[in-house]
């Protein structure tokens, strides 16, 4: 496999230009399940795996648990933001890079990134589904990237970074059979 695919296992992000009911039950149902998928998966790794990167020059699957709940937490504040704040509110960027090199990003016992993700997971989901279908319209900026998301883009983004990730501790899980 070559190093685009192993950055990019379930292939790259498309920002969609329309959300239906159908896909925002879809992905908010991946956002719910996301937890329990993870540690299914995790069950499954040894401490040697955890340290194993799932590409060259890419996070070991500590690195990816622990980013999870770091993107996860400000992916949470981004949608509350984006239904709080008026006209268009910033949302705030950050160094995942540099996130992912601090101690707590290289801890080998994930309990705490994974009961963050639990919670986390739970609330914005409930969230997500007391949403009218008229908030998904509603527009954050993004000054990083100097685009704006609407509500509707970022589900899709999150739900795609769930399955983005799974598939790179699936990797490493695969390499080491």
């Amino acid at each position: 496999m070559d190093n685009q695919n192993l950055k990019y296992p379930v292939g790259e992000f498309n920002k969609p230009k329309t959300w239906p009911n159908e896909e925002r039950t879809l992905w908010i149902e991946i956002i719910a399940s996301f937890p329990e998928a993870l540690e299914s998966l995790l069950e499954n790794f040894t401490l040697e795996m955890l340290n194993t990167p799932y590409r060259p020059e890419g996070w070991n699957g500590k690195q990816v648990v622990h980013h999870l709940a770091d993107s996860h937490m400000n992916a949470f504040i981004r949608f509350k933001i984006g239904m709080t704040e008026e006209p268009i509110p910033n949302i705030r960027p950050y160094r995942e890079d540099l996130w992912a090199n601090h101690v707590d990003n290289n801890a080998d016992d994930l309990t705490d990134s994974l009961s963050i993700l639990r919670g986390l997971h739970h609330r914005w989901a409930l969230f997500l589904k007391s949403l009218k279908e008229e908030d998904f319209d509603l527009i954050v900026a993004h000054p990083e990237y100097n685009q704006h998301y609407c509500l509707g883009q970022l589900l899709s983004m999150y739900a795609w970074h769930c399955e983005h990730h799974l598939a790179h501790l699936k990797l490493i899980l695969n390499s080491a059979k």
